[in-house]
């Protein structure tokens, strides 16, 4: 054991030797370099690609429609649990703009009809009227005179 030279100890000479010798150091310098700028450059493309598909999906989800529906019942003060009563009847009309619903009475309860259809067996009995109960205040605040911006009998889903 004593005799037997390890590649760890192999290794320390041959450093060892590339160091005295003096002519390795820059070499080995300019490669360390070299690979640290390369990492660098590569996490940098990385965080700007990141930045960037970020950008991309905040823009396109700040113009989504169902985005712009869900600031606007916000914006009309109505309650959590009205929103999300006027959420699932948005989903439920499957309109491209669910803001639409705001601006027609007619479709607004059309839309309803709809919820309430595929609703069916979902909501217990007792649910089902408090949710009438909010719809119907919901439609009362937005529809204060009983019609909607748009003539009712231009709107047809």
């Amino acid at each position: 054991m004593l005799g037997e030279v390890t590649d760890f100890e192999l290794w320390q000479r041959a450093v060892r030797n590339q160091f005295q010798q003096g002519e390795s150091v820059g070499s080995l310098l300019l490669g360390v370099g070299c690979l640290v700028a390369v990492v660098v450059l590569v996490l940098v493309i990385a965080r700007l690609q990141a930045r960037w598909n970020q950008r991309e999906e905040k823009a396109q989800e700040e113009s989504h429609p169902q985005r712009l529906y869900m600031h606007l019942i916000c914006a009309l003060g109505f309650t959590a649990t009205q929103r999300h009563l006027l959420e699932a009847v948005a989903k439920a009309s499957t309109l491209a703009h669910p803001a639409a619903l705001l601006m027609s009475d007619v479709l607004f309860d059309q839309s309803v009809v709809q919820w309430e259809r595929l609703a069916g067996e979902v909501h217990a009995d007792a649910r089902r009227i408090d949710d009438r109960r909010a719809l119907a205040f919901a439609r009362s605040r937005l529809f204060p005179e009983g019609r909607g911006i748009v003539q009712s009998a231009s709107v047809r889903l």
